[in-house]
């Protein structure tokens, strides 16, 4: 009887440890889709920002979030011309 309650015992940790490493596993897996995405964001605007016109993050942020502020130049040079490219 002893041997049952101790294999039974044995048999929730076992599943206890396969949850904690199945959540350890899931955990790692989104920390690395969230670098690697914040990787591909920065590397899209540092892509869009550089040219020869000199346009900064800080224009390529307002164009993304207001482009109705920025004159029609810059906003040709960014929807017309880099993000197509990026």
């Amino acid at each position: 009887m002893d041997t049952q309650l101790v294999s039974a015992t044995s048999k929730e940790e076992a599943a206890l440890s396969l949850s904690q490493r199945y959540r350890r596993f899931v955990f790692k897996r989104t920390l690395l889709l969230s670098s690697m995405l914040l990787a591909l964001v920065i590397a899209w605007a540092f892509d869009t920002a550089t040219g020869p016109s000199h346009l900064g993050i800080d224009v390529i942020w307002q164009a993304l979030t207001a482009p109705d502020s920025l004159d029609a130049v810059e906003r040709v040079i960014i929807f017309d011309v880099r993000i197509p490219y990026a």
